[in-house]
């Protein structure tokens, strides 16, 4: 057991994905009781996420209180100059977090699941366990592995619909490892992200808003979670780095790029999607390459299409989709490269603006920007050159595929994110209401470092909330980012002497 602790406690709690008509629904069906008592009688709001509403620029938006520009994670994947791309890691973020901030400042903090922790930078005063976006799982500091031997990373939705028992099994590990530290450890920041909520709408959207009992049970020892650390803390945030809903349109981009002339199309493989870099996982999909006109006149024909699909099921067990062709990087001037990031790589710089007109020009899509009118910042170079914002809230979204579909915008309802989130918070000098206005992802560092009275970075782009009572005292910025950096550069020297 630590010893007591000074200063003000905050307790974050993550909940990946959620919207509020979906925890509308869990209180519907009791799934979360204590969260349901609390929401009534606390601050609230919707939070905003970032273009694109993706899970790696939005929680590390949300956990650093800057801009992708500033921290330099853009997406799940990060491409070289010739366009190879590996898996992002913790050293693509080149901004401290918050649990990182407060541990420079000499407070104890711990932070479970926060995606793009590994490798750990292993600051004092910190207690980590990194995310299901590794390679592997690890924590520091080496003494709580009693607590993590049951913890294992979500590593893919498919689980909670092909491997229910597996799913809850690994879900309750996790819950209880968070309990522990929660429990036997003294913090003044606990911060940890439930990826749980994203993974099960992602699979199980529709069963989720039914009420069905299996995935109510794992959103009632959430909520019971909720309620342990709330005793604890001064101050309570519940956040979503993004909204989910349903869709009735996918917006094609590299299918829209290959009309406009500027993408040539292959059969071989060019790149690689996010999670082949991750552990393995079953897949019950095979997909078959169809010459183009067959493939043309099944989508003209969407009853035929579901009879064959229907009998190779029944054949063989198993999900049939037709392959479709990818981008031909060497030979094209314009591609989306992932297929989580909304984002176009620009070959040729004088295209940017004939390519944003085209685009603004397609039903669905509510805007194209220039990556300078979204981010800011000395990492700005990393990012693709147009980021694509579709019309969410017309039933328009971006389809998750790098793969040139033979329409540009495909019919048919697909689950997938919304710019969107929640905010909860309540505790001590927090006072009840509805924020007006949304919330931004920079906003949540600005709020948590003025409550327990710690200096603001000096470059952050955000703002502590209204509603709040802070310490009458404000005290000068700080320039945690420089701090940061030193620390690091000498764990990354110490690295390089071990190898």
């Amino acid at each position: 057991m630590e010893k007591k602790l000074n200063g003000k406690k905050v307790a974050v709690i993550g909940l990946d994905g959620m919207a509020w008509h979906i925890l509308d629904k869990l209180f519907k069906y009791n799934a979360m009781p204590y969260l349901k008592s609390i929401t009534e009688k606390c601050l609230k709001g919707v939070l905003k996420s970032t273009i694109p509403p993706l899970t790696v620029p939005a929680w590390t938006s949300i956990a650093t209180g800057v801009n992708p520009g500033k921290h330099g994670a853009f997406d799940f994947l990060i491409f070289s100059d010739n366009y190879n791309p590996r898996l992002v890691n913790s050293y693509d973020v080149c901004y401290p977090r918050i649990h990182e901030m407060i541990a420079l400042r000499g407070l104890k903090t711990i932070c479970i699941n926060q995606p793009i922790t590994y490798p750990i930078l292993k600051v004092k005063n910190t207690i980590v366990i990194s995310d299901w976006v590794a390679p592997k799982l690890c924590y520091y500091p080496e003494s709580i592995s009693k607590y993590v031997q049951f913890y294992k990373p979500a590593t893919h939705p498919e689980k909670f619909t092909k491997y229910p028992e597996n799913a809850m099994h690994e879900s309750i590990g996790r819950i209880n490892t968070v309990n522990q530290l929660a429990k036997f450890f003294d913090w003044n920041l606990f911060w940890v992200i439930y990826s749980e909520p994203d993974h099960i709408f992602h699979s199980s959207y529709h069963k989720l808003l039914k009420g069905e009992r299996f995935f109510i049970k794992i959103f009632q020892r959430i909520d019971q979670t909720i309620e342990m650390i709330s005793k604890k803390a001064d101050i309570v945030i519940i956040v979503s780095d993004h909204g989910f809903a349903e869709y009735t349109y996918t917006i094609n981009i590299n299918s829209i790029l290959y009309k406009l002339g500027l993408l040539n199309i292959t059969w071989e493989k060019t790149t690689k999607d996010f999670r082949e870099f991750l552990p393995k996982h079953a897949t019950n999909i095979r997909s078959v390459k169809l010459p183009s006109r067959m493939h043309e006149f099944l989508l003209k024909h969407p009853f035929l299409k579901l009879m064959v699909k229907k009998l190779y099921r029944r054949l063989t067990g198993k999900e049939l989709t037709a392959e479709k062709p990818n981008v031909d990087i060497h030979r094209s001037k314009a591609f989306l490269l992932s297929r989580t990031s909304h984002g176009i790589y620009v070959r040729e710089h004088s295209l940017i603006d004939f390519i944003i007109n085209e685009l603004e020009k397609v039903e669905g899509i509510k805007r194209a920007y220039k990556r300078e009118e979204i981010y800011c910042g000395p990492h700005l170079n990393k990012a693709p050159n147009i980021l694509v914002e579709p019309n969410f809230d017309k039933g328009f979204t971006i389809a998750q595929t790098t793969k040139i579909a033979p329409d540009p915008i495909s019919v048919g309802n697909i689950c997938h994110h919304h710019p969107d989130g929640i905010l909860i918070i309540f505790g001590q000098g927090v006072s009840a209401n509805w924020l007006r206005q949304p919330v931004r992802t920079v906003d949540i560092v600005p709020t948590i470092l003025r409550y327990m009275g710690l200096p603001l970075p000096v470059d952050t782009d955000g703002e502590p909330l209204p509603n709040i009572d802070y310490p009458a005292k404000t005290l000068k910025r700080y320039d945690y980012l420089k701090h940061w950096k030193l620390v690091r550069e000498v764990q990354l020297r110490k690295r390089k002497l071990a190898i």
